[in-house]
């Protein structure tokens, strides 16, 4: 079937190519990619960076699949290998480059998005400690502090008084942060948000998994130390939910997402409400906006209201979770028409990238 579809443009016998996660597995979202393609009868072919093969094999598919987790490991393999493979090669990838230098990077966001005037959160971004300082010295607090990389809310906490934040910039300018662990008592991970059974019980696998003690650890928290940059957000009062818009080629799926009882967080919370007609469709119109901006083929927005209700986005990423977009009862096209039916990210994914309209979900 693949063979058909590329017959006029590349050599038969080609095949698309699913990148192995860093820890040489593919991930639960990778796997869905196989289970649709072997459904289908489409041939696909495994790459590894690690084998001797990794190359010649790049000359024998058509794409090239990948699926980062919110680790640096993967963020290196996607930035070494990507940009590389679409240029060089000519192979048609997802992510593309431009999805892979935006991922999980806070402050790239916050700079491309403002400079084409796509509405986002007031936000202050800084790579000197000592400038951070001079300004936090006059800033409108209370403030979000985030550090460019995160996920569910992770390495993103509140500060309510100039001397929080100025122990914040220390630690993140100078001995640096890890994941998770940002030294204050908002961060979810903190004794007071976490309990502190929880948080010993975290203190005790990482000691664990430093000394190689614990079966399956990976050390991450070492590795994923950040320092010297940090982005300050305006903070949003009167914001129960943020609202998820993933748009996917020409399609937008969106819903809801509720705090943490008694936190201003949303991201991670599980907490979701898929009812299509409680969602601002302003969202959606300015998510396709972003997405035609970029060229991207597929990315997650996640938008509160400002002080004058209207959406601004606060982070977006390429990489998402798959059930809740699957749980949404349809999307919006790019005339904000609306279609009924469930549909997994990755078929849309495999549908926009094979060109092919008649694959079994």
């Amino acid at each position: 079937m693949l063979r058909e579809l590329h017959s006029q443009q590349k050599p038969t016998g080609l095949r698309p190519g699913v990148l192995l996660n860093w820890d040489g597995k593919l991930c639960s979202f990778s796997q869905r990619y196989v289970d649709i393609l072997e459904r289908n009868g489409i041939e696909w072919v495994m790459l590894d960076p690690d084998s001797d093969h990794f190359w010649s094999d790049l000359g024998n598919i058509t794409h090239l699949l990948f699926r980062h987790t919110n680790y640096d490991s993967d963020n290196v393999l996607g930035d070494t290998f990507i940009p590389l493979i679409e240029k060089q090669f000519c192979i048609p990838c997802l992510p593309n480059s431009i999805e892979t230098w935006f991922y999980d990077d806070k402050i790239r966001q916050f700079y491309a998005l403002t400079r084409v005037g796509i509405p986002y959160v007031q936000s202050w971004a800084f790579c000197r400690e000592e400038t951070a300082r001079e300004w936090l010295r006059s800033a409108p607090l209370p403030l979000v502090l985030k550090l460019p990389k995160s996920a569910g809310s992770q390495n993103v906490v509140l500060i309510s008084s100039k001397r929080e934040g100025e122990v914040l910039l220390k630690a993140i300018f100078r001995k640096g942060v890890r994941y998770g662990e940002l030294p204050t008592s908002s961060n979810l991970g903190s004794p007071m948000k976490s309990g502190y059974r929880k948080a010993l019980g975290k203190m005790m696998r990482n000691w664990l998994e430093w000394f190689g003690w614990c079966p399956g650890g990976y050390g991450r928290p070492y590795w994923q130390i950040q320092r010297g940059r940090v982005l300050f957000q305006e903070f949003l009062p009167d914001n129960p939910f943020d609202t998820r818009v993933t748009v996917l080629g020409e399609r937008a799926f969106a819903f809801r997402r509720y705090n943490r009882p008694g936190d201003f967080r949303a991201s991670g919370s599980g907490l979701i409400d898929h009812s299509p007609d409680k969602i601002d469709m302003r969202c959606v119109e300015i998510a396709f906006q972003a997405s035609h901006a970029f060229g991207f083929q597929t990315m997650a927005y996640d938008f509160l209201l400002d002080s004058r209700r209207n959406p601004v986005i606060v982070e977006m990423s390429y990489a998402f979770v798959d059930r809740p977009v699957y749980e949404c009862p349809g999307y919006w096209d790019e005339g904000l028409t609306w279609h009924g039916g469930h549909l997994w990210p990755q078929y849309c994914h495999l549908t926009d990238l094979l060109h092919h309209s008649a694959l079994v979900p």
